[in-house]
């Protein structure tokens, strides 16, 4: 499989895998009993290309990310058309339990490539890539600000509406109970941290599929781009989804720092592009604005 369409496998990966749910938590905004000083807000006007190089100068926990890629040209290669295709043939094989549930879900535990029919439509607005601890990391540029913040507004609410569901799979079953909640992050307006455990019983496909796992996922409307990161645990909700069975779920603090460092380099940007800097590279340092 080309390098350019990893991004979209990881998380299809995950997505095969995903048993997530949603939640009843949520961070409060209430009015501040003195003027507070003026928000650190990124700019609004970031393309795709310059969210690419921006993503592919940032680190987190003090490492850069790396395999940046736009999903836009990962989906010009023939292996990742037969992906995506592959994915639309496994969308049709799960099932939820309200129904509703499994298009929002899907599309948080697979920070956003895929949805409850198979790939995402916003291949040409996205980037993708990998944080230093397996963590996929999804950017998806919007028109506004105000369409970046109610993109992850929607996302909450419909988790929101889905505080216990089960998800199903050729006569496998997942009940998931979870939370979510919306943490401040500086540079960032919209946030979203859903987590929770999922139960599988009488697996007919692996008997080590049995048992309870747990999970965590984030999004962040930063500027006018949603950012999205998914653990490498994130699969784990299923059993035998995560590579190490010992493996925990990012904790929201965790998960927090992830954002902040992220929100960040959105802030400090937009990098703009280079023509030696190709995916996994380091996009130049000197950030500027980008031209209206």
């Amino acid at each position: 499989m080309a390098e350019k369409s990893k991004f979209l496998l990881a998380t299809g990966a995950v997505c095969v895998l995903a048993l997530t749910a949603c939640g009843n938590g949520g961070g409060g905004n209430g009015g501040e009993e003195s003027p507070s000083p003026t928000p650190v807000v990124a700019p609004d006007d970031y393309t795709v290309d310059t969210a690419e190089s921006t993503l592919a100068s940032a680190t987190v926990d003090g490492e850069e990310v790396s395999d940046v890629v736009s999903l836009r040209e990962g989906m010009q290669d023939s292996g990742a058309q037969d992906a995506s295709s592959m994915m639309a043939a496994m969308m049709e094989l799960i099932d939820s339990d309200p129904a509703e549930c499994k298009d929002p879900v899907i599309t948080a535990v697979t920070a956003g490539a895929l949805n409850g029919e198979g790939v995402t439509e916003h291949t040409n607005d996205m980037v993708g890539g990998t944080g230093p601890n397996d963590e996929t990391i999804s950017v998806r540029v919007m028109d506004s600000r105000d369409a970046a913040d109610q993109a992850v507004k929607d996302l909450k609410s419909s988790l929101d509406d889905c505080q216990e569901f089960t998800l199903s799979s050729m006569g496998d079953g997942t009940t998931v109970n979870s939370s979510t909640s919306s943490p401040e992050v500086e540079g960032a307006g919209e946030t979203l941290v859903f987590s929770g455990t999922g139960t599988n019983e009488d697996s007919t496909a692996s008997p080590d599929a049995e048992g309870e796992n747990t999970f965590s996922t984030s999004a962040m409307s930063v500027g006018n781009m949603v950012v999205m990161v998914v653990p490498g645990t994130g699969a784990a909700v299923v059993g035998g989804g995560s590579s190490s069975p010992t493996a925990s779920p990012a904790s929201e603090d965790e998960l927090q720092s992830s954002m902040s460092d992220l929100a960040q380099a959105f802030v400090d940007g937009p990098v703009e592009p280079t023509e030696s800097a190709s995916p996994g590279d380091t996009a130049s340092p000197t950030a500027s604005p980008t031209e209206s």
